[in-house]
Order: C-alpha cells, then structure tokens, then sequence
C-alpha cells in the first residue's frame, strides 16, 4: 500500500463507515451494526495507536 501511515487508517476509517446493505432480518441486522461497531473502534483505537507512534518517533 502507498501513502502514509495515517492516511491508510483514514482510508480504513472510510470504508468502515460506508452503511451496510439492507437486511431482511431486524436481528442479522442488528448482529451486523454490533460487528461493525466494534470494527469501527478497532480500527479507531489502531489509528491513534500509530498517529501515536509517529508522533513519539519524529
């Protein structure tokens, strides 16, 4: 992958955010948002962990 570090999780952050296709069942749906959700602070939490690192580094 080209580009920084910090660029590359933003591009993460985007692509975590895009909305789901819509699901016939209210509970797959809501099992699918609680996967996301905690995708969404995964990829959070690593790209404060590497603006982290690079701050600490420079």
């Amino acid at each position: 992958m080209r580009g920084s570090r910090r660029s590359q999780a933003l591009a993460l952050l985007a692509l975590a955010a895009v909305p789901p296709p819509a699901h016939g069942s209210d509970f797959s749906f809501a099992l699918f948002w609680l996967g996301r959700g905690v995708g969404v602070f995964a990829l959070c939490a690593l790209a404060a962990w590497i603006w982290a690192q690079s701050r600490h580094s420079s």
